[in-house]
């Protein structure tokens, strides 16, 4: 499937679907949402329980992803939240500070058709500490050594084969 849009050059994601025992569990990494029409078409096809799924890009909004991607974003992810029972939605929506405001309506959606959409912690029965919002303030408090800098110039082909300094 298309990781995000249809046609965006950003290449293709492989959904991986398991069945056991009359239930399916579908995994949809980098999906963006899913933002791509047939994306939401096929994950329903599967009639999965247990959906884990990228989120949108929400980080970027406003300067390198348009308004309209992100309302697309949010329906498609309550069509998906009114029809399967648990919907993991991670990775890209959770470097963004506001990630958990831009996921109540879907949350909402879920809720009112007794499924919920939860964060991987969540489902693992832990609080969501999504971290890589903060990366600028952890940045600030525990910069890199001059040896990990100088480390980081390196040419390609030396980064390849020469370990960090950690």
């Amino acid at each position: 499937v298309p990781h995000g849009e249809d046609e965006s050059g950003l290449g293709w994601v492989l959904l991986s679907i398991v069945e056991k025992s009359g239930e399916s569990f579908v995994f949809a990494p980098d999906v963006q949402g899913p933002i791509d029409p047939e994306t939401v078409n096929l994950i329903l096809r599967e009639k999965p329980t247990l959906l884990v799924m990228g989120g949108p890009p929400t980080y970027l909004r406003g300067f390198k992803v348009r308004e309209e991607f992100f309302q697309t974003a949010l329906q498609n992810m309550e069509t998906l939240a009114s029809q399967i029972e648990t919907v993991v939605i991670d990775h890209h929506v959770l470097r963004d500070e506001g990630w958990s405001e831009f996921l109540k309506p879907v949350r909402d959606t879920a809720e009112k058709n007794g499924h919920r959409v939860i964060t991987a912690a969540e489902l693992l029965k832990r609080e969501s500490e999504p971290l890589e919002y903060r990366r600028k303030e952890f940045y600030e408090h525990e910069k890199p050594s001059a040896d990990f800098l100088k480390w980081s110039k390196l040419p390609k082909e030396k980064l390849n084969q020469t370990p960090p300094p950690l």
